[in-house]
């Protein structure tokens, strides 16, 4: 808006107040917002819409950023959403209500993209953002909106699909498109639009994946000791979790004690709490719920190509899988088992998961039975998450399970482990053994 007046912002100027507080310039412009919200049936779009691009601006600095998310910027903009799509604009004030949906919805893609997903995506679902997103077509398609409109249909037909992997955010949209068909939102959709789409493509991976549910109850989850000397598997439950980075598992505490000092996990670990500290504790671990239902995703994805893994029954099949992007799951596979690293590593994060994706394949070959190696990209945000898992093949081919025991047996060669990104690559810093303190860290307790 300050491009369009030929005005510029003296920001220094004006943080100066604030003694470089982040918290306090976070929550200063957050109550403003809030107040210009609160005030119902006289809401002042072209205040909320400064407010907003005031909000963008500030939050391009990583500390305000990080203040905004711990004060609820997310839930405000969603609200802001769901208040502008539900009401009937005159013809002067549509513009400002283009605007503000515009910014609420750029505001919400990006700061979810940027952190930790999980706890954000669902405050925003739980603010009604499923709704907000069919409602909000009218307005835009009128008269041309290519940003706002490429901002909703990346949440709509993208963010909120590829999310639906985790079984807490997949129950979250059951009961928003269940809502949704129930208020018939989705009949008043254009159907050559990319709303319609975006949609159909939400709805049917929904549909898809709420029949895996019941499936994942019943399924023996497999946890692998994150120690390479050791390797062992058992059911979940069996081994303890690193107090550290929340996401390694052991079956000992010799075999942590190993890995953290001859392994690799010293390393992912320290970079793992360098997040937590940076993002003031804004890092979840993976539940034990979404945990199981993974393992349902990834089989039911394996299982769309049975027929090629079964046409070519070798000892060991290497497949990648990419969640990222929507409901649209990306597959590839290296039949011939030939190359040890065969996809090459997406991020210098997944170094470490790569080194363990090589080790798995060369120890999966020793065995008799044709196994399926996978590798799996999560969406998480700035922590998207890595699952490796061998799979025995028929168990994919013939879906067959040893059911002689309450839980399926676990099979030797079997593995599942996952790992997390540290964070983005424009904040990577290299952690090496001579960097300040890292010698002096000592190993992490188990819970």
């Amino acid at each position: 808006m300050t491009c369009e007046l030929g005005a510029s912002i003296d920001w220094d100027s004006i943080l100066s107040v604030f003694q470089g507080d982040p918290e306090l310039i976070a929550r200063v412009s957050l109550c403003h917002l809030e107040r210009e919200i609160s005030r119902g049936d006289e809401l002042d779009l072209l205040c909320i819409t400064c407010d907003l691009q005031i909000i963008t601006a500030l939050s391009q600095q990583e500390n305000i950023r990080f203040a905004y998310m711990r004060q609820g910027v997310i839930t405000i903009a969603a609200e802001i959403l769901a208040l502008v799509v539900d009401r009937k604009w005159e013809e002067d004030m549509q513009m400002f209500a283009r605007r503000s949906i515009a910014d609420a919805a750029a505001l919400l893609r990006s700061r979810i993209e940027e952190m930790d997903a999980l706890p954000f995506l669902s405050q925003a679902i739980e603010r009604g953002l499923v709704a907000s997103l069919l409602k909000c077509e009218p307005l835009l398609t009128s008269v041309g909106q290519p940003v706002a409109l490429q901002e909703m249909l990346l949440l709509l037909g993208e963010i909120l699909p590829g999310y639906s992997v985790y079984r807490s955010v997949l129950h979250q949209l059951t009961l928003a498109v269940d809502s949704a068909m129930a208020q018939g939102l989705d009949a008043k959709l254009s159907k050559s639009g990319g709303f319609c789409v975006g949609w159909k493509r939400l709805k049917d991976t929904v549909n898809e994946r709420r029949r895996l549910v019941k499936r994942d109850a019943s399924s023996g989850h497999v946890q692998t000791c994150q120690n390479d000397m050791c390797s062992k598997t058992s059911h979940i439950g069996r081994f303890k979790r690193c107090a550290g980075c929340l996401h390694a598992y052991y079956c000992s505490w010799k075999c942590q004690r190993y890995d953290w000092q001859n392994g690799k996990h010293k390393q992912f670990c320290t970079r793992i709490h360098q997040r937590f500290v940076r993002t003031h504790g804004h890092m979840s671990p993976v539940h034990s719920k979404d945990l199981k239902f993974l393992d349902q995703i990834i089989l039911n994805e394996l299982k769309k190509h049975r027929a090629r893994l079964g046409s070519h029954p070798v000892k060991l099949t290497l497949v990648e899988l990419s969640f990222l992007i929507g409901g649209q799951v990306d597959i590839f596979f290296d039949t011939r088992g030939a190359k040890a690293n065969p996809f090459g590593t997406k991020c210098k994060c997944e170094l470490y998961s790569n080194a363990r994706w090589k080790h798995m394949a060369e120890v999966v070959r020793e065995g008799k039975k044709p196994m399926v190696l996978v590798r799996a990209f999560i969406p998480g945000g700035m922590s998207r998450k890595i699952v490796l898992q061998a799979i025995p093949l028929a168990l994919v081919v013939e879906g067959r399970q040893d059911q002689r025991r309450n839980r399926p047996v676990v099979e030797k060669y079997q593995f599942n482990l996952i790992f997390t990104c540290c964070g983005s690559e424009r904040s990577y810093q290299p952690v090496t053994a001579t960097s300040r303190g890292f010698n002096d860290v000592k190993v992490p307790n188990m819970d």
